[in-house]
């Protein structure tokens, strides 16, 4: 099991990085979404269906990261040791990929397959329809992936700023809320997330 070998826990031990992760233990979701999910995009049949779409991989494990925290990690909370947990998370990451791409079944991803196919320019879901654009999508997408390596790179700088920032505008949680998953008073956490948002537009100006 991937898990256990890297952080070094031993068999059985699955029981224990839950309780991690619903304790909202910085470093246990640090490796969850960071090492494992992340390490999970590269694998060829998630690559596919990715590399089929305009989002990237970090809009996966962004989604997967949503959809385990949120109701209170109320999908993490319903995990019940039947099977291993790494099982587990790869059925999660592909339902997070399923809901990014919008490519749910193997007769989905022929559909989205032919669609790719330039053989009518009329046909606005083809290459040939997408061309005009084509630039401007590329440079949008480079800019995406810029400001994804960017936030990656703060995360491992400053965790607690960047997790604060994660939940502020990708969860739409409240300071007071954050304050409570962190230990720490609101106005600590306003201060967190604007310091995350200052070092983030410097990094994109270097």
């Amino acid at each position: 099991m991937f898990i256990m070998d890297e952080i070094g826990f031993k068999p059985g031990d699955d029981r224990n990085l839950v309780e991690l992760l619903l304790a909202n233990d910085h470093s246990a979701w640090e490796f969850v979404i960071l090492t494992v999910a992340m390490r999970l995009t590269r694998e060829r049949k998630y690559t596919g269906m990715i590399s089929r779409t305009s989002y990237e991989p970090y809009d996966v494990v962004n989604t997967l990261y949503q959809q385990l925290s949120k109701d209170n990690f109320a999908r993490l909370r319903n995990f019940a040791f039947k099977g291993s947990f790494d099982g587990w998370l790869r059925t999660e990451f592909l339902r997070a990929v399923e809901i990014v791409t919008g490519i749910t079944g193997a007769k989905d991803r022929m559909q989205k397959a032919d669609r790719e196919i330039p053989t009518d320019p009329t046909d606005p879901f083809s290459a040939i329809g997408k061309s005009e654009s084509h630039a401007i999508d590329i440079e949008i997408a480079d800019k995406k992936m810029d400001e994804r390596e960017n936030f990656v790179e703060f995360w491992r700088q400053d965790p607690e700023s960047a997790y604060a920032l994660l939940m502020k505008d990708e969860l739409k949680l409240p300071s007071k809320v954050i304050g409570m998953f962190l230990g720490r008073p609101f106005n600590t956490v306003d201060q967190k997330v604007k310091r995350a948002r200052d070092c983030l537009k410097k990094m994109a100006f270097r």
